[in-house]
């Protein structure tokens, strides 16, 4: 199971340290003894950190047909880093990270595949922490250009 998590918010600890885990059975992640890129024997290590802080908000491992070049990669949005970041792993090791769409959508809360292969996505900028659009918030369809 792979998990997005948010780090500390400044009253709790020194803001960022944003994670993205592989949690499994019985492992402990360290919150609130460690955070950011620290470390300590006994407790998981992130396999990615974000400091500055990218709020991530979802998470979704594509799977569809449409973005062949996507398949088995990772995905979640952020709603402070304003993007999508895609992330390549082989077993337990990050290979590369992408950030998509930065800054073009605003907050982005949620990330998915729909049935029909293509990628979809919400924005959440009406909360009154974005800077919403006339049209926000909304979902968006992201399919490959022909």
């Amino acid at each position: 199971m792979f998990q997005t998590e948010h780090g500390p918010s400044g009253f709790d600890g020194p803001e960022g340290g944003d994670e993205v885990n592989i949690v499994e059975r019985g492992k402990n992640y360290g919150w609130p003894l460690i955070h950011h890129k620290e470390s300590r024997a006994g407790l998981e290590a992130p396999l990615l950190e974000y400091t500055p802080a990218v709020a991530p908000a979802s998470g979704a491992f594509y799977g569809g047909s449409a973005f062949p070049q996507f398949r088995g990669n990772f995905f979640f949005g952020c709603l402070r880093g304003e993007r999508i970041i895609r992330v390549v792993i082989e077993g337990r090791r990050v290979v590369s990270q992408e950030p998509l769409l930065q800054g073009r959508y605003g907050r982005i809360r949620e990330v998915a595949e729909g049935s029909d292969g293509a990628i979809y996505f919400s924005t959440s900028n009406q909360d009154g922490r974005g800077k919403p659009a006339r049209d926000d918030d909304r979902i968006i369809r992201l399919m490959p250009v022909k």
